[in-house]
């Protein structure tokens, strides 16, 4: 929609989240709240509190109206930082 070079960027800040996820495995984050049951659960009900709250977001979003003036219109342009940033967020906060 937005062209390559967003797609591009887009790609990229997937890719540097999938490095901090692999990155903080490397270091052992994992081995740590394995062996911490506090950090544990705090993890666990932080990242239940999430999609709960994308759930929620869900089933009180409103349908898109349709509007037929809008069929033909160009998509915005999208800059670098905001297609990484969509990017990066999308995969560092995948749970």
């Amino acid at each position: 929609t937005h062209g390559r070079r967003a797609g591009t960027w887009t790609a990229l800040g997937v890719g540097t989240a999938i490095f901090l996820h692999v990155g903080y495995s490397l270091l052992g984050i994992g081995l740590i709240v394995s062996q911490s049951i506090v950090l544990f659960n705090a993890l666990k009900w932080a990242a239940a509190a999430y999609l709960l709250y994308i759930g929620f977001k869900a089933l009180r979003a409103q349908p898109a109206k349709v509007v037929a003036d809008d069929l033909h219109k160009e998509a915005g342009v999208r800059t670098a930082r905001g297609a990484f940033t969509s990017g990066f967020v999308t995969n560092g906060l995948n749970p």
